[in-house]
């Protein structure tokens, strides 16, 4: 969670006029995400005040995931995150409620020990 408040805080400063690309052309702005880890999984949170799901689009590509407003979304953003190895992509879910975007990215499930019989032939 402080990685994520410094990301923000950096992400606003330098996104700021003053940092703009020539031309007046500027970056896509970011929204801001809060990224919990448990046992289970990892779980992204974004503001998306406004949003609804035909606003967004969530994929995965290369391993990375991509979490976008449409083209037609005024004042959009774009965020994409290397997965870590160890995400069932499969899995990975999305909702979205009360202004805030849910990507659920679960763990695989890992091998549990278990003993072999060994028969006798």
């Amino acid at each position: 969670m402080y990685k994520s408040r410094l990301d923000n805080i950096f992400g606003d400063f330098f996104n700021d006029t003053l940092f703009s690309a020539p031309w007046g052309r500027r970056t896509q702005p970011r929204s801001e995400v809060n990224i919990y880890h448990s046992d289970a999984g990892y779980e992204l949170e974004f503001k998306a005040a406004g949003l609804q799901s035909g606003d967004v689009d969530i994929s995965i590509d290369d391993n990375k995931l991509r979490v976008a407003t449409v083209e037609a979304i005024a004042d959009g953003f774009s965020r994409t995150f290397e997965l870590p190895q160890d995400i069932d992509q499969e899995k990975i879910g999305a909702e979205i409620k009360d202004g805030i975007i849910r990507v659920l990215l679960p763990k695989l499930a890992k091998a549990e020990p278990r003993k072999i019989e060994l028969k006798a032939l």
